[in-house]
């Protein structure tokens, strides 16, 4: 609905002020090949229904900007905005140490910090973002897989082994946890002690941490995740962004860099605003959905 300052179906100007168009992330380097290629094969379906089409988005998301109203004129067909749509929170455990570990850390105290299944980073960024996680000095848990060696569909064990600087596990006991595995991510992000979330802005992260009222750190690396943590960070206010999409996105972000970002939304009066502003987009998107 971004895509070059214009709403595409029908022409007309995005409703938002002209300083923030100017930053809006340009779409250069969006798409990898296997996007690509996921996005032809969906391409052929986009536009047939002849009732109207469903958005996992909210009013409330959405703000003062219409875009859903411009859809629903330019397509001449209703458009419903159903959101949030999430797997529903479970108050067992399930098994699941990362649970009972978040059970013993004090309120808002935590940054959990994951990524998408189409993200991978390389064994330099990894380090740099474990080095800058241990300089912030804040509890962390850390969701550490790697996509492009694990065969979901075998269940092969092909998981890769990162190298971190010396003795940062060791030392990252006790304030940190590191998953290795699949992890319950909206039992995650509903925990109390959650302060914070560093995404790399899928929509569906995007809108469980809306609806958590978590406030996010945006690391964008692909598809539509740029324009995702723009309209968290710049336009609802929510979440800091770790470095602008058009700005020397190709190299490694320092752990400075990173350490910077995480203190100033966890430990800073910045942070503490932005902590409010995601708490009370939280409530009121809940409450949007128990209206019906």
């Amino acid at each position: 609905m971004y895509c070059d300052h214009i709403f595409p179906h029908v022409g007309l100007p995005i409703p938002l002020e002209q300083q923030l168009l100017q930053r809006l992330p340009s779409s250069e380097g969006w798409y990898c090949e296997e996007i690509m290629r996921i996005g032809s094969f969906q391409v052929q379906y986009i536009g047939k229904s002849s009732a109207g089409d469903i958005h996992n988005t909210s009013k409330v998301m959405e703000g003062s900007n219409t875009f859903i109203d411009l859809l629903e004129i330019g397509q001449d067909k209703k458009q419903w905005a159903i959101g949030p749509v999430l797997r529903p929170t479970k108050k067992e455990k399930n098994g699941f140490p990362c649970l009972d570990w978040l059970d013993k850390q004090p309120p808002k105290s935590v940054l959990y910090v994951s990524y998408d299944m189409l993200t991978s980073f390389s064994d330099e960024q990894i380090k740099e973002l474990a080095m800058g996680l241990e300089l912030s000095k804040q509890k962390v848990i850390w969701l550490l897989y790697d996509p492009n060696n694990t065969d979901i569909y075998l269940g092969a064990d092909l998981k890769r082994n990162f190298e971190f600087h010396a003795g940062f596990e060791e030392r990252l006991d006790g304030v940190g946890l590191l998953v290795r595995d699949w992890a319950p991510q909206t039992e995650i992000l509903a925990h109390s002690s959650i302060g914070g979330f560093l995404s790399g802005c899928d929509w569906t992260s995007c809108v469980e941490t809306i609806t958590m009222g978590v406030p996010i750190i945006a690391w964008a690396t692909h598809s539509d995740h740029p324009k995702n943590g723009f309209l968290l960070t710049e336009i609802l206010k929510i979440g800091l962004i770790i470095r602008e999409w058009d700005q020397k996105r190709e190299e490694v972000v320092t752990a400075s860099t990173i350490d910077n970002v995480v203190r100033k939304l966890m430990a800073s009066e910045e942070g503490d605003e932005v902590r409010k502003r995601a708490k009370e987009m939280g409530e009121a998107v809940r409450q949007s959905t128990e209206k019906g």
